[in-house]
């Protein structure tokens, strides 16, 4: 097998399985196409940062079954050619999951070697040591990162550290900065401690902003050079004075980090007509949970979805539709407007107004609810509306198709969005005493 850079990355499949190939373009974060080549039959993995997105079969099927056929090949030669993904993506769920499902048909049809079990198995025990890698590979990129950035601003190696929606930055005069990230606070080095590390972030980020009339506690949206965009709260005063850093602009999470029962999932973003409810029990989970399935959607239906949101951390990059985010204040006017497809409200951004007119006008509505668990979203939901607004809430839920669709959050050091999925029948009514499930 030719391994000497990725970029050439081609052998036979007897001395490598495509389980094995797939693992270590995923640990790479590989985009390119690989070409699987039996006799005169021929088939194409796509992936996109390590993801696969699509597969062709040799009888140029597309999407997920065609994932599977290809992966119960046990010969042939491979070519692993870096570009860029030319083909629409046709598999959503996420390569683990895919993976997992193609060792267990695998294994019902009898085709795995008995000597060393079976193929489900084999990838099972193997994930976890590839997981480890792929982690021993993130802290040394990281690390190399820092030693590249020894030589610049102290503030530069700050602001580095904001990676993740979660992250946040705190940094008072005299004191080391400090850092929050995974769920933990974390002290910089010594190199981070001090006046100067304070006032370089500072000039950096606000300059003279926060002088010139801003009121103390106020905060200011700043684009840094990178094109990130943070948010920056200044408090206290004298030497008490401290600096709150916050990330707001970063990509939607990928839809293919969803990792739940697809199954039922699929069903809920391909309604006609109908109110999802997005929920978790903080804001940070409802948010990403929301944007991921905001993505699902616009790559599903390539319409028009409209995203109210009073300022959102994600951006949406947009393939097959398009997403128009707008601001409480002017929402029912862009929705009167544009008359999109799909309305979805952030949890913090539920606009009763624009909700009423969304309601009966908009065929499929996603809100973001936060809750203690699914079984509340609903009657969380509800209590955004009054009187006869309510009433009308709750017609409309009796009356389409309802989902709720929840998570809670994205475990520590890692990057997928567990879920669980319910949709309801419009006469079920997750309000009503005794409702009726929809089979899965």
């Amino acid at each position: 097998m030719s391994t000497s850079t990725l970029a050439s990355l081609s052998g036979e499949l007897g001395l490598i399985g495509l389980f094995d190939l797939s693992q270590l373009l995923l640990l790479n974060g590989a985009t390119g196409r690989l070409v699987i080549q039996q006799g005169q039959r021929r088939a194409f993995l796509i992936y996109e940062q390590g993801r696969i997105v699509n597969a062709v079969d040799d009888e140029k099927r597309e999407g997920e079954n065609a994932a599977y056929e290809i992966f119960s090949w046990k010969a042939g030669r491979f070519e692993f050619r870096p570009e860029r993904p030319g083909s629409p993506r046709r598999i959503d769920v996420t390569t683990e999951a895919l993976m997992l499902e193609a060792a267990r048909r695998i294994d019902e049809s009898g085709d795995a070697p008995e000597a060393e079990g079976s193929e489900e198995e084999r990838l099972l025990n193997r994930r976890g040591a590839m997981e480890e890698l792929r982690d021993v590979f993130h802290r040394l990129a990281r690390e190399a990162k820092r030693v590249g950035l020894a030589a610049t601003e102290p503030a530069d190696i700050l602001l580095e550290e904001l990676r993740d929606v979660d992250d946040r930055l705190y940094c008072r005069r005299g004191r080391a900065a400090r850092i929050f990230h995974d769920g933990t606070w974390l002290t910089a080095g010594e190199l981070l401690r001090g006046q100067q590390t304070y006032e370089d972030l500072r000039a950096r980020l606000i300059g003279d902003k926060m002088a010139n009339g801003t009121s103390r506690g106020a905060t200011q949206f700043v684009t840094m050079e990178d094109g990130r965009q943070v948010a920056v709260t200044q408090v206290g005063e004298g030497a008490d004075e401290a600096l709150w850093v916050r990330l707001l602009s970063l990509p939607a999470p990928d839809p293919s980090l969803l990792d739940g029962p697809w199954e039922r999932l699929h069903p809920i973003v391909d309604l006609p007509q109908g109110v999802v409810l997005a929920a978790g029990p903080t804001p940070e989970a409802v948010e990403r949970l929301l944007h991921a399935l905001v993505a699902l959607v616009e790559r599903r239906r390539a319409g028009t979805v409209l995203l109210v949101t009073r300022a959102s951390v994600y951006a949406h990059d947009a393939t097959e539709g398009l997403v128009l985010q707008a601001d409480p204040s002017r929402a029912l006017e862009v929705l009167l407007a544009i008359q999109p497809g799909v309305l979805a409200f952030e949890p913090s951004a539920h606009d009763v107004e624009t909700a009423r007119q969304g309601l009966r006008a908009t065929p499929l509505i996603l809100f973001g609810v936060v809750c203690p668990d699914p079984e509340s979203a609903a009657g969380t939901w509800l209590s955004g509306f009054t009187g006869d607004d309510r009433e009308s809430a709750m017609a409309v839920m009796r009356s389409r198709p309802g989902a709720v669709v929840y998570s809670n959050g994205v475990p520590m050091g890692q990057e997928r969005i567990p879920f669980s999925a319910e949709m309801f029948l419009p006469e079920d009514s997750t309000l009503s005493a005794t409702p009726r499930r929809r089979a899965s």
